[in-house]
């Protein structure tokens, strides 16, 4: 058995071990009614940590640029504004949400999809982060002029929601969200061999008779739509699908067959572990810490340790 399989296995039992001991992390300890809202919400963790941390495994090796991810390319950045506009602006009916959303999610994919077309193959990774911190400034701008206009008990509960909070779901909202990702997951899977061909440059892809832009255009609406489904849940969860995918690739290596699995089992703990001390650790003090703000202060320092000893090894991202 390889190194990349006995890693996987060892990813696998990981994650299991993870969300099963972050399933008792809470003050309510064994208590029946407790511990199944504690499950609801390990398992909301799972999702969106394998989720976001699989979406940027693959915007990395779409732009080969290793600070793609959901949110540095402005995909998150988008539908937090859709979603802001609708809690701002319209009912709260079932499903409105999740529609900005996904909205906003798909027409910043479409402006940084229209905005590399005629850009040069050697230019795309630098492009890419350009584009998403434009897109990114523009929708930070307009839902602080959202928060402005709400009364504070709006804003307050816009401000969690935007920095990245799990909360206790619905299991018909669980199941909904685990069927997007699931198919999201499946459409990415199936592509993988074409995505491994893409990473090797576009030259390349036609010769060897992939078209890149089929390619390339579908799993970015796949990544935009996990992405505007995860948003309206838990808000915008950042690092995750930054510095996941580098220790996935680190364990796995680049191939898309072995990546996709290894960073959606790694996020996934990840996630569920972070929450786990956003709970554990602040209970005593009556309040909770974002899980944003804890990825965000792990995510950091591992990305920039990461970076460092890439440039340090001369080796690539992919």
């Amino acid at each position: 058995m390889t190194r990349a399989r006995w890693a996987l296995i060892g990813l696998a039992a990981g994650a299991v071990l993870a969300v099963g001991a972050a399933g008792f992390v809470g003050p309510a300890g064994f208590d029946v009614p407790a511990g199944f809202l504690r499950w609801s919400r390990v398992l909301l963790g799972a999702l969106a940590g394998g989720a976001l941390a699989v979406c940027g495994a693959v915007l990395q090796s779409l732009f080969k640029n290793p600070l793609a991810d959901p949110y540095v390319v402005g995909v998150s950045g988008g539908a937090a504004l859709g979603g802001a506009l609708v809690i701002a602006l319209l009912p709260t009916a079932f499903g409105l949400l999740e529609a900005g959303a996904l909205g906003g999610a798909l027409l910043a994919t479409l402006v940084l999809a229209a905005a590399l077309v005629r850009a040069p193959a050697h230019r795309t990774g630098e492009l890419v982060l350009l584009i998403g911190i434009l897109i990114n400034a523009f929708a930070s701008a307009l839902i602080t002029l959202v928060k402005t206009l709400v009364d504070a008990s709006t804003a307050q509960s816009m401000l969690f929601w935007l920095v990245g909070m799990l909360r206790y779901p619905a299991p018909t909202v669980l199941g909904a969200l685990a069927a997007v990702l699931g198919a999201g997951l499946f459409v990415l899977l199936r592509d993988a061999d074409r995505l491994n061909i893409v990473r090797a440059g576009d030259d390349e892809a036609r010769r060897l008779g992939v078209d890149p832009v089929p390619v390339r255009r579908r799993a970015l609406v796949v990544t935009a739509v996990i992405v505007g489904a995860l948003v309206p849940v838990c808000g915008m969860i950042g690092f995750v699908g930054l510095v996941v995918p580098h220790l996935a690739r680190a364990l796995v290596g680049a191939d898309h067959h072995r990546l996709v699995p290894a960073a959606a089992l790694l996020g996934a703990a990840l996630l569920v572990l972070s929450d786990a001390a956003c709970r554990g650790l602040f209970a005593s003090l009556g309040t909770e810490l974002p899980v944003g703000a804890i990825t965000a202060l792990v995510g950091a320092p591992s990305l920039a340790w990461i970076l460092l000893r890439q440039l340090r090894n001369g080796q690539s991202h992919a």
